[in-house]
């Protein structure tokens, strides 16, 4: 069998277990994929360590797993990574930080992110304030919602 279809494996079981809310179980099933720098399965972990599903609570190491996932292109987690920027999740509040995220998540046609990126661009909170561009992601947003 590939390794790519084992880490495929592993992070499939892995979430069935998540499902049945087997939190513990998954962790140990997703540790490799995610080590291995299968996207999915770093997500996974973070959401694990950003709600304390199975393991201890720590904004730290979802903030890692998640950034690992991002910096590969993953939409969920450039999501989540400009949430925490935006809310200061565990990590210092970073305006500029969550408009690069949430900019990266809303071109693929992503309304909550492009809603957010619209409210940032009205406010001028991290990015140059920019009326008409908010307007546009605003009727974008609502087109794909």
């Amino acid at each position: 069998m590939s390794k790519t279809r084992a880490i495929c494996r592993r992070q499939s079981l892995s979430k069935r277990l998540w499902r049945y809310e087997n939190y513990s179980k998954s962790l140990l099933w997703l540790r490799r994929p995610a080590d291995l720098g299968h996207p999915p399965a770093q997500h996974l972990l973070g959401d694990m360590h950003r709600r304390g599903l199975g393991v201890a609570l720590n904004y730290g190491e979802a903030k890692k797993w998640y950034k690992r996932a991002a910096e590969q292109g993953h939409p969920p987690s450039q999501y989540s990574l400009g949430i925490m920027c935006l809310i200061a999740l565990g990590i210092p509040r970073d305006y500029k930080k969550a408009a690069r995220w949430f900019h990266e998540v809303a071109q693929p046609d992503h309304p909550s992110a492009q809603f957010i990126l619209c409210r940032l661009y009205i406010s001028g909170k991290g990015i140059v304030r920019d009326p008409v561009h908010a307007t546009r992601l605003f009727e974008k947003s609502a087109k794909n919602n």
